[in-house]
């Protein structure tokens, strides 16, 4: 009887073992068959985010773009402003340099005129002086 009960007890043990030994390869199995499936489902999660991350960087360099061309659209639109206004600034000064000439040069005429005045009264001065001394000689 203590025979048949070791035999018993011990197929009862190896029944165990085997059956904790099932249980223990499905388990890691079923951890092995998660492990595969958590790793398709990252490399598919991973490809996805970084579609979006490429997305969205692209959409953002875009939108910066479109405002830097806007501000360097506005930038040479104020730029061609100023210098029209500069180049009308410039045209005008030069009219007035020109009108400035003009009435230097009219004035510059008009005191040769009195030069040429004075210059001859200074010699009808002369000579009458030269009468008077001539007519006090005379006289004398």
């Amino acid at each position: 009887m203590k025979k048949a009960h070791a035999k018993e007890l011990a197929a009862h043990v190896q029944e165990s073992n085997k059956k904790y030994n099932d249980l223990l390869m499905e388990k890691l199995s079923s951890e092995e068959a998660l492990k595969a499936e958590f790793a398709v489902e990252k490399t598919a999660l991973t490809k996805h985010w970084q579609g979006k991350c490429e997305e969205t960087a692209l959409a953002a360099r875009a939108q910066e773009q479109a405002t830097a061309k806007a501000k360097l659209a506005a930038t040479i639109l104020d730029y061609n402003g100023r210098i029209d206004q500069l180049e009308q600034t410039i045209k005008e000064l030069k009219e007035s340099v020109q009108e400035h000439r003009q009435v230097i040069q009219s004035k510059d005429e008009v005191i040769g005129q009195k030069n040429t005045v004075i210059q001859n009264n200074e010699d009808k001065i002369h000579n009458l002086q030269e009468e008077v001394k001539r007519l006090q000689d005379m006289l004398a």
